[in-house]
Formats: C-alpha cells, structure tokens, sequence
C-alpha cells in the first residue's frame, strides 16, 4: 500500500523565510491570519512543531477578527499535523471543526480540503467506501480549484489501486493527468505527474514508466524551485534505480538530494 500524507491543497509551497518576512513587515490585520496558515503550511512538509505553532497562533488571530475562514483553515492545519503524527482521532476532531465552520459559511477551499483529509483518514482505516463518498463530496468544492480536483482525483486513483481495481485507478489517473495538462498553471501537472509516478513505482514492470513520469515532475519542480518536491522526486528516482538493479546510478542520484 502507498503510504499518504495529508497536504493542504489549494495553497503552494513558499519559502519560509520570505513568508515571515512578510509577518515581521506589520501586514494589515486582515490578512494576518491568511499569513500565519501560510506559514503554518510551508512548514508542513518537514517541521511539525512550527506549522502546529503557527496554526495556532493562525486560529486565536481568526478568533480575534472573527474571521471564520482563517480559523477553519488553521484547524484544518492542526489536524493535518495531528495524522502526520499519528494521532487520528486528534486529526479527525480538528478536521470536523474545520468543516462545521466551512459548513457554515459555505468556503468551498476549506470544505473541499476538511473533506479531502477526512477521506483519507477513511483510507488508513480501510473505509474505502466512506473515503470514495468523501472525496466526490471534495471533488463537488473544487469546480474554480484546478489543482484542488487533480489532487482529489489522485487520491481517488490511489484509493482504486490499493483496492485491486487498476481499471478504475488508470480511469482516475488519465482524468487527473487530463485536466492538469489543460490547465495553464505547470504546478498542477507537476502533481498530477508525481502521483501517478508514485503509483507506478509500485508495480515492477512499470518501474520505466514511473522513472519518465518523475523525470517530468523533476523538471517542473527544478524550474519552479519547488525544492520538497525536487527531493521528493529524486528519493523516488533513485529507489526505481536500485529496484532496477542500477546501483551506481542510484547513488549518483541521491548524492544530488
């Protein structure tokens, strides 16, 4: 089974620094919340303290200005963490306030994201059902939001795979890859070709398939210096190399993470 994290879509990686910058510059208080989730999800990919801290501090800023999005979204944030730890019923009780209030106030971004991450809590515990209803309640959120649907349709491929039915995973992949390549923002095909990678990588005869795919997705990323990405890519790059039997070429690649 492929092992899932659980990002926040909707919102692309941006340098740490700079988004603190930003905070330090005094912002205008309305856009203070929106900034500390920003900087909550940046820190997401590798420092769970930070992007916890700051989706608290996100959430009392939220509170104070009686902003209803930046507090669904910092909670959509800590529960985010809370699964990247282990701790699913955290994970699940922070995403359900997230989505109550999302509810509330019809915010098709935070509905589409608390449902998106709630699925694939459904996923881990092997509710295959409940996450598929989970995720075409996502999919309902995400008609303005590109990459909100390739990332959703992704997960929905994965779903298929890890059940056995690859017709249904191919049907979702090629849906995903589809509107990604229409669209006119190259970081939505960079999603869309990583996943599908990641699929591929875990049938051995289709290791040159998923090796082409990450090789897409590495381009993009290099170009748009999305450096998670980049590493990610190339981690999974140089495992296909070392299944493949080309140890010298995996390690010439891991030397460049």
């Amino acid at each position: 089974m492929i092992l899932i994290t659980v990002p926040v879509f909707s919102q692309y990686d941006a340098p740490v620094d700079s988004l603190k910058s930003l905070l330090h510059a005094d912002p205008p208080p309305l856009k203070r919340g929106v900034l500390l989730n920003d900087i909550s999800y940046a820190y997401s990919v590798y420092q769970f303290d930070s992007a916890y801290h700051y989706a608290q501090l996100a959430e009392k800023e939220g509170i104070a200005r009686k902003d209803t999005s930046v507090i669904a979204r910092a909670y959509i944030l800590q529960g985010s963490v809370a699964s990247a730890r282990g701790d699913l019923a955290e994970s699940i009780r922070k995403t359900e306030q997230a989505l109550n209030l999302a509810l509330r106030i019809n915010d098709s971004t935070n509905l589409a994201n608390a449902y998106n991450n709630l699925a694939l809590v459904d996923m881990d515990a092997g509710d295959a059902q409940q996450a598929l209803s989970r995720f075409h309640k996502s999919l309902d959120y995400t008609t303005d939001d590109t990459l909100g649907r390739v990332y959703t349709l992704n997960n929905i491929a994965l779903l298929y795979y890890n059940s056995g039915d690859e017709a249904a995973c191919e049907k979702y992949m090629a849906q995903a890859i589809a509107e990604a390549q229409v669209s006119d923002d190259p970081l939505v095909l960079l999603e869309a070709y990583f996943t599908e990678g990641m699929i591929k990588m875990e049938d051995t005869t289709q290791l040159d398939s998923a090796l082409l795919l990450f090789n897409k997705a590495l381009n993009i990323s290099r170009e748009y210096k999305d450096l998670t990405t980049e590493v990610h890519t190339l981690i999974n790059i140089a495992i296909i190399h070392r299944d493949a039997k080309r140890t010298e070429l995996s390690e010439n690649v891991l030397q460049k993470v």
